[in-house]
């Protein structure tokens, strides 16, 4: 498959998904400073922005991944205010596979609200629309949020990797939620 240009902005619902700039730099640190504790937990990167400096720097990288059709991510902003809510990325991508993996995180004042589930779906969509084939969410047992999110788009649980990664002095296990484009509710193995 030939790598797809993803657009700038995905308009949803309620929400707006925008292509990463640096001008979103103190927005994105403010709110993972403001939620570090809670999102290392599950994205251990989070740790590396000790500053808008580093975030600036995250950044850059990320658009160079998207230049590269690499990787595609998005600030998720609000429709009605403009608000960002925070990020979702399509990841992890094989254009010789046409697969991907979405990862996703919201500041904790816009959690139970439907709007992760909501930019998942659109996003989701807009990479079948855009000829890929599979599309993955993986995550933590213990992550329930994004385990019902996965449930919630028509990603059915495939596979339990014991101990697969090594992070923050301990290994740990992934979930692998997945669903294809010809069957986009998801399916049972």
């Amino acid at each position: 498959m030939k790598p797809a240009s993803m657009p700038s902005q995905i308009i949803c619902k309620r929400l707006k998904l925008k292509r990463l700039s640096l001008s979103a730099a103190p927005l994105m640190f403010a709110a993972i400073y403001g939620g570090r504790r809670r999102l290392q937990r599950f994205l251990p990167s989070v740790a590396s922005a000790k500053n808008l400096d580093d975030q600036k720097k995250y950044i850059r990288c990320e658009i160079s991944s998207w230049r590269r059709h690499k990787a595609f991510e998005y600030g998720i902003y609000r429709i009605i205010d403009g608000v960002y809510l925070g990020a979702i990325a399509v990841h992890t991508v094989n254009w010789t596979h046409r697969c991907c993996e979405l990862l996703f995180w919201v500041g904790h004042e816009f959690e139970g609200g439907g709007y992760v589930t909501e930019a998942v779906k659109y996003l989701r969509d807009k990479c079948f629309e855009l000829g890929f084939h599979r599309v993955e969410i993986r995550c933590e047992p213990d992550n329930l949020r994004s385990i019902s999110v996965a449930s919630r788009c028509g990603l059915r649980l495939e596979g339990h990797l014991i101990e697969n990664r090594y992070i923050h002095g301990r290994f740990r296990n992934t979930l692998i939620f997945g669903v294809t484009k010809k069957n986009q509710t998801g399916y049972a193995i």
